[in-house]
């Protein structure tokens, strides 16, 4: 064997050897912050799971007040009688979520830029309270695992939820439309969140059973009479986009006290969820699709597809999609940028559900900013009605 190849060698081997150490550490470092953080996470969702129990239990006995709905509204409720798809509601982004406990703000502040912190420092009240103060759509992010749905963002570092166990959820919203029977449909945007397993050992591998169960379980928990339902809408219609062009919507009047289920586009499950049925008869859920400067998901789904999520607010497109016939969803804002043109673009852009981590008097921190109809309505009437 040659020096020079001794010496490659050599080198090869301290390389090696340096790596292994660099990996070695790397790995004990993440080990000594998971692990607390992991078992943190675990009695935080406990204690989660424990107060959403105890106020679901309080609700069964004592609902709260009904609301006035003509107050959120901008136009007469009685008198006048659109299509939903004519009316635009206010709509909160990741609706469960609890603000960061001190342990795991210290962390986004140690490991994350600065630019990307603020994105964490928000937290919603609970679905009653939003729900009673004009709040007309919801975002719930869900995991199966352990044989149960769960809401919460992320496993271990940003776990905090006011409604961590999905069955308690749909109650909580059934006890509440219940008392206010005459109230705007609303919409709930479901995520359905993979996750690696090594953050999260519970989880289930995703496919069609997890997504059968989900299914079933939004029919069970509310009742079908609580449900507008992709069915709903096609009704004699050969498929939904005919009859969408055709503005087959129900109106008001029909959809009062009821709930919109919204699947929240994922390239590998919302195929899935489609085979489930693929005449649609007995999904629970909408299935959307996104559009992000292409056209080309809505094209290939626009036989099942009424609710597009166009988070980006284009007021031209949005505006043609609407008029179409379709239902948009769109963002007020994003991540915590406060962003007033963005606002402006998506209230004047006509979709009907606007999104917004901005509800008065519900953010963190406060700073005077929020995102409200004109007038400060949550419901109204889009450039349709």
């Amino acid at each position: 064997m040659t020096r020079a190849v001794k010496k490659k060698k050599s080198l090869f081997k301290k390389l090696l050897t340096c790596l292994s150490v660099f990996i070695g550490i790397f790995i004990a470092a993440c080990l000594v912050f998971m692990l607390p953080a992991m078992y943190i996470a675990g009695n935080g969702t406990a204690a989660d799971i424990a107060e959403q129990k105890a106020r679901v239990a309080a609700l069964r006995d004592n609902p709260s007040a009904p609301v006035d709905e003509q107050s959120f509204a901008s136009f007469d409720l009685a008198s006048t009688d659109p299509k939903i798809n004519a009316i635009q509601t206010l709509n909160t982004h990741n609706s469960y979520r609890k603000m960061l406990t001190p342990y795991m703000y210290a962390y986004f502040k140690t490991f994350y830029p600065q630019s990307k912190q603020a994105e964490f420092l928000y937290e919603h009240a609970t679905f009653t309270e939003q729900l009673n103060d004009g709040v007309r759509g919801l975002e719930w992010d869900i995991r199966a695992q352990n044989g149960v749905f769960s809401i919460y963002h992320f496993t271990v570092f940003d776990y905090g939820s006011t409604a961590p166990d999905l069955t308690l959820a749909l109650e909580e919203i059934k006890i509440w439309s219940d008392n206010n029977p005459g109230h705007v449909p609303v919409t709930i945007l479901v995520e359905y969140k993979p996750e690696p397993w090594i953050l999260n050992f519970k989880r289930e591998k995703q496919g069609i059973e997890p997504l059968k169960r989900l299914n079933e379980a939004i029919l069970q928990g509310l009742g079908a009479d609580k449900l507008i339902t992709p069915s709903d809408i096609i009704g004699g219609y050969g498929d939904m986009k005919e009859a969408v062009t055709a503005d087959n919507w129900p109106r008001l009047s029909e959809a009062k006290g009821k709930f919109m289920f919204l699947l929240h586009y994922n390239a590998e499950l919302t195929p899935i969820y489609i085979s489930i049925d693929q005449s649609m008869k007995t999904l629970s859920m909408f299935p959307t699709v996104e559009i992000d400067g292409s056209y080309k998901l809505f094209e290939k789904y626009e036989k099942y597809v009424s609710h597009i999520l166009f988070n980006n607010p284009i007021k031209a497109e949005i505006n043609a999609l609407v008029s179409a016939g379709y239902i948009v969803r769109t963002r007020a804002d994003a991540d915590m940028y406060i962003i007033p043109e963005r606002r402006a673009e998506a209230l004047s852009s006509g979709a009907q559900l606007l999104t917004t981590d901005y509800v008065k008097g519900r953010h963190m921190p406060d700073n005077g900013y929020f995102v409200l109809f004109d007038d400060l309505y949550t419901i109204k009437l889009n450039f349709l009605g």
